[in-house]
């Protein structure tokens, strides 16, 4: 037995065709001046004269984009009479990607929710071709199963995992969840690989740039931080001892214009340079 065609599969080869011209009676192939004469003669108005502009490219109706997918051909009402389980359009949210969308006299393809909102893909007309839209433009009463044909994937759980960001040139890790093939990464990683802090107002999260490091003053005398001002005062030696944190000496460093004379606290033994 062949493998049945997935949900998303059903989808991604509609998602390809996307932009093909619609004519009501094609299946997918290239329209000729006979095929367009017949399909007049048969269904009259169903086929617009300014289908005629559409002879030598590849056309297809709305049912005949879901059997160019699968391969099977059937009509709109056939579909609906294939499913095994057709339900009311307003529970859409419950539907696996790919399902059928039904109304009497077209169908489309059910492709999820986006901001809340359930899209569908179609052979939407001759004045739209095959598009993907809000479920809203069209007037949909059903939506199907059908499950002999297409095998309908149940949604993943979501799986939080470490990942590399590269940021002007530079890893960082950040937390992300891979959903179809889109990375949803942690909001909080990124602005702190950045250099922004994060809050929210709400629902909606702010990110405000970090505002760098400000040299204190204590009593006129300059207080330099080791990390932040200059790596030159980064360890200081008296000899042979050691300045310890928050020591407090008064040092001539005699590389600082005009001999300053410098608090000293926060020490860390980075680089060595001699007091005098």
């Amino acid at each position: 037995m062949a493998k049945k065609m997935t949900g998303k599969e059903l989808v991604a080869f509609c998602r390809s065709k996307i932009g093909t011209p619609y004519v009501y009676g094609m299946k997918g192939s290239v329209m000729t001046e006979a095929n367009y004469n017949y399909l007049k003669n048969k269904y009259g108005k169903m086929v617009w004269n300014s289908d005629r502009k559409k002879i030598g490219k590849v056309c297809v109706d709305c049912s005949g984009l879901i059997s160019w997918a699968c391969g099977v051909k059937l009509g709109s009402t056939q579909w609906k009479e294939r499913a095994k389980s057709v339900n009311p359009i307003s529970t859409i949210e419950k539907a696996p990607i790919g399902a059928l969308v039904w109304m009497k006299g077209h169908i489309g393809v059910y492709t999820g929710m986006r901001n809340g909102c359930p899209y569908y893909i179609a052979a939407d007309g001759s004045a739209y071709g095959v598009r993907e839209v809000p479920l809203r433009c069209n007037k949909f009463t059903h939506w199907l199963l059908v499950n002999d044909i297409f095998d309908y994937e149940t949604e993943d759980e979501e799986v939080v995992e470490k990942c590399k960001v590269i940021i002007d040139g530079k890893e960082h890790i950040a937390e992300r969840i891979l959903k179809d093939g889109t990375n949803y990464i942690k909001i909080r990683d990124v602005a702190d690989a950045i250099g922004y802090n994060i809050t929210s107002k709400g629902s909606i999260a702010v990110l405000t740039k970090k505002k760098p490091m400000r040299r204190p003053q204590k009593n006129g005398i300059k207080t330099i931080h080791p990390f932040v001002d200059d790596p030159v005062i980064s360890y200081a030696k008296i000899g042979s001892i050691s300045i310890s944190v928050y020591s407090l000496f008064l040092c001539r460093f005699p590389n600082f214009p005009d001999h300053h004379i410098y608090h000293i606290e926060h020490f860390i033994p980075i680089s060595s340079h001699k007091v005098t």
